[in-house]
């Protein structure tokens, strides 16, 4: 096979050679067969990898820009300003493009996931510290670490504004 086979390529050489495959094929055929598919996934699986990195970092950046925007809007909001399409007042534009940066979906998607883990790992913070009390008393803690476990799955479902 050659070495510039692309992964669509070697994927499809592999399909066909597992079809045409017999007990009179030669290991070593077999063997040199694994051997690509081995190297493309492992090229494949460190690429993916690499993009996830991408990924994540470029989410975390988003979600740092959404949240100082989310205080741009409060601040602006309680201050009396409206959002406004075009207006000559530079404030209430500003707040308009700011709301609006805030409503894509993607960027509300994952300051909500920010937001759930936040109240998953204080959840899981108060009930590991809570151990050491007697059962009376972390009974009494038992429903609100219940009500944060659903606050999470509330954020992840976008039905939670404000946690």
């Amino acid at each position: 096979m050659s070495e510039a086979k692309n992964n669509k390529e070697l994927v499809a050489a592999g399909h066909e050679f597992a079809r045409l495959m017999s007990s009179d094929t030669p290991i070593i055929d077999m063997a040199k067969m694994v051997t690509q598919l081995a190297e493309r996934l492992d090229c494949t699986t460190l690429a993916l990898r690499e993009k996830a990195k991408q990924c994540d970092t470029l989410a975390a950046d988003n979600v740092a820009r959404a949240d100082i925007i989310g205080r741009l809007v409060w601040q602006y909001s309680t201050s009396g300003i409206r959002p406004v399409k075009n207006s000559l007042n530079p404030a209430s534009a500003l707040l308009h493009d700011a709301l609006g940066v805030l409503r894509h979906p993607a960027t509300a998607a994952a300051v909500s996931e920010l937001k759930a883990q936040r109240v998953e790992c204080a959840t899981v913070h108060i009930k590991k510290n809570i151990q050491h009390l007697p059962e009376n008393d972390r009974m009494a803690y038992h429903d609100a670490i219940e009500l944060c476990f659903g606050a999470a799955v509330q954020l992840r479902a976008g039905e939670v504004n404000n946690v």
